[in-house]
């Protein structure tokens, strides 16, 4: 990875190095997002709108041109995962940044592959936020060196009974028993069939080699991909 400053000094199409990077904070907590609006504004960026949940996210990116999106990997209702993948798919689509608690390999991938273009750690310094809002916004990808070789090693070590062993759709699923959502209401929000849902409830607890739900929950816990306070 090239030095901040040299990176600063490229051109792109979303900012350039003397204007200010606007951008959309989506988060449900409230000190989440405050905190990062007062990082950005300390820095000299524009934060343009902030949304608590997918709904509003995809509604304030329809409306405003904003150059990057800094994203909740878990942001409510629906998942960073899949309004990263439909933010992705808009005519112009912002620059995507997705943060968690956790720095983990395998939830950094799954960001990467969905099309975000940088990952962070919710923990991260403020130095490290700003530079990776501003690479991102110039189209470049952005990961800390720890996250890098996590992610590395997760894409050579993919293996059953691994959360790297999940399909897109089955991590949403496992993500969402994980936070406690009954069978419906997970096939409402992803538009399946109560039926389709349970199955691969069944089929991801094999794959985990898992047999209650609270060993489901515990798995998530431990991984990062749901909080304390949810489960």
């Amino acid at each position: 990875m090239r030095p901040a400053a040299q990176r600063q000094q490229e051109e792109t199409a979303h900012a350039s190095p003397s204007s200010p990077v606007s951008v959309l904070i989506a988060a449900a907590q409230a000190v989440v997002r405050s905190g990062y609006r007062h990082i950005l504004e300390q820095a000299g960026d524009h934060v343009a709108g902030e949304a608590t949940n997918t709904p509003d996210l995809l509604a304030c990116a329809e409306d405003s041109a904003v150059a990057v999106v800094l994203l909740d990997l878990f942001l409510p209702p629906m998942g960073g995962l899949d309004a990263t993948r439909r933010l992705a798919q808009m005519s112009t689509p912002p620059c995507l940044l997705l943060f968690a608690a956790s720095s983990d390999g395998d939830l950094a991938s799954r960001a990467l592959d969905a099309g975000a273009l940088g990952f962070i750690s919710r923990d991260s310094e403020p130095e490290t936020v700003v530079e990776a809002v501003r690479v991102v916004a110039k189209g470049r990808p952005f990961l800390t060196h720890d996250i890098m070789q996590q992610v590395a090693l997760q894409r050579v070590s993919s293996r059953s009974g691994t959360l790297a062993s999940l399909s897109t759709r089955e991590f949403e699923i496992f993500r969402l028993i994980a936070e406690g959502k009954p069978v419906p209401e997970i096939a409402r929000l992803l538009e399946l069939s109560p039926r389709s849902v349970a199955n691969y409830q069944t089929h991801i607890k094999r794959k985990l080699r898992l047999t209650t739900t609270a060993e489901l929950v515990h798995l998530a816990i431990r991984r990062g991909v749901i909080r304390i306070s949810e489960a």
